[in-house]
């Protein structure tokens, strides 16, 4: 489980240019970014039959992983969070803009 590495996380989702829905916007301590792009995607059978989600995803310029898991989605709290959220969008169509 992910939950004591994390913060849980706000999500919202589109389809990619193949057609996937992928995460699009995170919203972290209600403030909002773009996913630049999602280099990768793992699914796994968790427990009890939820499967579990890593995305690999790029954020001004640094990668990170995001987790979706039952309900929740997730993200690792590691110290170039400062680099990585450094320029935040008070909107998600303030977000889409950037």
């Amino acid at each position: 489980m992910i939950y004591s590495m994390g913060s849980r996380i706000n999500v919202i989702l589109s389809p990619d240019r193949n057609g996937m829905i992928v995460p699009y916007i995170i919203e972290k301590e209600g403030r909002y970014y773009r996913v630049d792009d999602v280099k990768q995607i793992r699914i796994a059978s968790g427990r009890q039959g939820a499967s579990k989600e890593k995305y690999l995803v790029n954020i001004n310029g640094h990668d990170k992983f995001i987790f979706h898991e039952g309900y929740g989605w997730y993200i690792l709290n590691e110290d170039e969070d400062e680099r990585t959220f450094a320029n935040p969008a008070s909107t998600p169509s303030e977000a889409i803009a950037i």
